[in-house]
Formats: C-alpha cells, structure tokens, sequence
C-alpha cells in the first residue's frame, strides 16, 4: 500500500511536468502576411487600416503602434499629412481623437460603420494641415509561442471609396513601440522594411512580438519542472524500494 501511494505521487509529480512543458514548449501554426491567408476572414490577429487623401497620392502617413502584452488596449497613433480626410479601421470597437499641438485631447472623431470597417472622418480644420489622431482599440494578437506573439497590419484597400467622399489610399509608413522585447518580421507582402515599414495600399507584414516579461515566467517554469521531477524520481525509487530490497536479500 505504501508503495502505491508512493508511486502515485510520483505520477503526479511527472504529469505536472509534463503538463508545464507542454505549456512552454507548444508552438502554433505560424502566422503569413499573405493576401489569401485565413487571417482576412478571422480579424482577430489582424489590424486593417487605410489612410484616404483627397490630395497628395505620395506622401505617406505615419502609424506608431504601441501596445504592451497584458494591456487591455493597443494605441495606434497616426502621423497625417495635409489633405487626409478620413481613416478606415476594419474594427467597430476603436475609439480615436484629435491630438493638439500641446499634446491635449481634442476632438473626438465623427464615425460610420460601413460592413466590419469604422470611417472616421478627419475635423475641417485638420484636413488642410495634417496633424495627429490616436485610436484605442482592443488588442489583436495570437499567440505563437510561450513567450511570442505574432500580428498582421494590413493597409487595407478594400473599404469603398464611394462611403469615404472620394480620394487615394495612401502609403503608410509603420513604426513599432514593443515595450516587452524584441522583435522581428515574419512575413511581408508589397512592403519596404528599414528602420520604418512602409506599408503600399494592399500590402502587409506579420510581426513576432517577443516578451521578456514571458521569458522570466518560462524560466521559472523550467525550474519547477526540475523539481518536480526530481521529487517524481525520488517518489518512484521510494516505491520500488521494498523489492529491491527483497531481491538483494
């Protein structure tokens, strides 16, 4: 009786280990920038985003995405150029303002929900200058891994031009404020990669996110997996003590 008990501590101890290693080591299907890829139907590892201008085709506009791991929400910051009268986000829960010139809060973006896609109009006033509107919105993430994650941004040219009064899609230049860690391109579709990544109307590029603060968490979830099986073998030796006991008699 003895022996079972110490037998099935010890298979718990191993399946708990083997429980946590599965966890840290399981890895997902890796994410593609391609057009065709299920992610176009399945927005949620995705943010589709255009920039229409009823002047310069050229001129690129400017998003800054920032988002740590665990926020509720991820802010994209776009950098207009003059002439840009409405952005187009395929989500219906973002929220975006004006930024005045001292960093205050100003007006809140007018909308129309068009299918899956948010117009947000651009203020008269703002359109002949340019200027800067921050959006919040929920995360759009998948996990890769343990300690990675992977997004798609997408410059989206699908919305209908006739519901935004007209215009170009404009180029836009992506910049990333990954407070977790490191990161790197996975995949990429009709985009220029440097220190910024220009996104063309229809292109897009999948980014691995990876999180030290996850990293931290593996490690110490590899140090109780060693202990766990420690004990595990211990508990099993323990078990099997009495007949090796008794053979060595």
């Amino acid at each position: 009786m003895r022996s079972l008990v110490w037998a099935t501590l010890g298979g718990i101890c191993f399946a708990v280990a083997i429980g946590l290693t599965w966890t840290i080591a399981h890895v997902t299907t890796a994410l593609s920038a391609s057009s065709d890829d299920r992610l176009e139907t399945d927005a949620s590892g995705w943010y589709g985003v255009a920039v229409v201008s009823g002047g310069d085709a050229s001129m690129p506009a400017q998003l800054n995405y920032d988002y740590t791991l665990q926020d509720d929400l991820a802010v994209l910051s776009f950098d207009l150029p003059a002439g840009v009268t409405q952005i187009v986000v395929g989500s219906l829960d973002i929220f975006c303002w004006e930024v005045l010139p001292d960093g205050a809060r100003g007006e809140d973006l007018w909308t129309m929900d068009a299918g899956t896609y948010r117009h947000l109009k651009i203020p008269a006033a703002l359109v002949p200058t340019g200027g800067r509107v921050t959006c919040n919105l929920p995360p759009r993430i998948r996990t890769a891994s343990f300690t990675t994650t992977a997004t798609v941004f997408y410059n989206d040219p699908r919305p209908d031009l006739t519901s935004t009064g007209g215009g170009v899609f404009l180029p836009i230049e992506l910049s990333l404020n990954n407070r977790d860690g490191p990161y790197d391109i996975a995949a990429s579709n009709k985009a220029i990669l440097g220190d910024a990544i220009l996104l063309r109307p229809g292109g897009n590029v999948t980014v691995r996110f990876h999180s030290m603060q996850m990293g931290e968490v593996r490690d110490w979830y590899i140090l109780v997996i060693g202990v766990l099986v420690g004990f595990g073998a211990a508990m099993i030796i323990e078990a099997f003590r009495p007949l090796i006991e008794r053979i060595g008699r």
